[in-house]
């Protein structure tokens, strides 16, 4: 069993539940299902996401913009072009996670 839960607090809106299930009937060639929850269980993203990064490359990174007491989570993903990857931002907007923007970054810069 590969489940995985990470814990973000929020600024007075409870905790964010991250959840990695890990699972194979979960995953597909793009990735696995990743969940994010509030502390009431209501569902404010799911995402596919492949957790092969290079080395030092964080798959969730909590940003330091804060929308409605939720920090925006940014998730960093491999592209189709070698060293590069993707970055894409997610803020909290009336009770969801919604996409925001998506940057490029050099994978060159972890090493």
């Amino acid at each position: 069993n590969h489940n995985q839960k990470y814990i973000i607090p929020t600024q007075g809106a409870g905790n964010l539940y991250i959840f990695d299930y890990g699972s194979p009937q979960l995953c597909g060639t793009a990735g696995c299902l990743y969940s994010v929850y509030n502390s009431e269980g209501k569902t404010l993203l799911e995402f596919i996401a492949n957790r092969n990064l290079p080395e030092g490359a964080k798959l969730v990174e909590v940003s330091k913009t804060v929308n409605q007491a939720f920090p925006c989570l940014t998730i960093t993903q491999n592209t189709n072009t070698d060293g590069l990857l993707s970055q894409t931002e997610f803020c909290y907007q009336k009770g969801k996670y919604i996409r925001l923007n998506q940057d490029f970054v050099s994978g060159g810069k972890y090493e």
